[in-house]
């Protein structure tokens, strides 16, 4: 999380803030409160991308509008689905496009107790 307080007329600042997901509790309240929000609405970040798994703070109805705005471009590090195919054995693939658009494969192979997933770390 970054440590200086961010000028929230410079949307081009938001650029340079590290994706949310993957942050704690607390990395998040000291964030909010570097944005000038109060700490509970570090709470409310915490809960809406863990539990809610929304994809972008603009989901997010607690927070102020006019807050929500600022920080719109402002990454979660979610993987966005490029592509999905499923097999007739109950095997899917999917293609997930990461935040630097590079692409990445991932599949699910179904049996009768379990789903085992792989996951690709190469990208190509």
């Amino acid at each position: 999380m970054p440590s200086e307080n961010t000028n929230h007329s410079d949307e081009s600042l938001t650029a340079s803030i590290p994706p949310l997901l993957g942050a704690s509790l607390a990395q998040l309240t000291e964030w909010v409160q570097q944005q000038g929000q109060p700490a509970y609405r570090g709470r409310q970040l915490h809960s809406w991308i863990y539990q809610k798994g929304v994809r972008s703070l603009k989901e997010i109805s607690v927070l102020p509008k006019q807050w929500r705005e600022v920080v719109a471009d402002v990454s979660l590090g979610r993987s966005s689905l490029h592509y999905r195919l499923e097999a007739a054995d109950g095997t899917v693939k999917y293609l997930l496009r990461l935040a630097d658009g590079q692409i990445i494969e991932t599949v699910g192979i179904p049996t009768a107790k379990r789903l085992t997933v792989c996951v690709s770390s190469q990208v190509g």
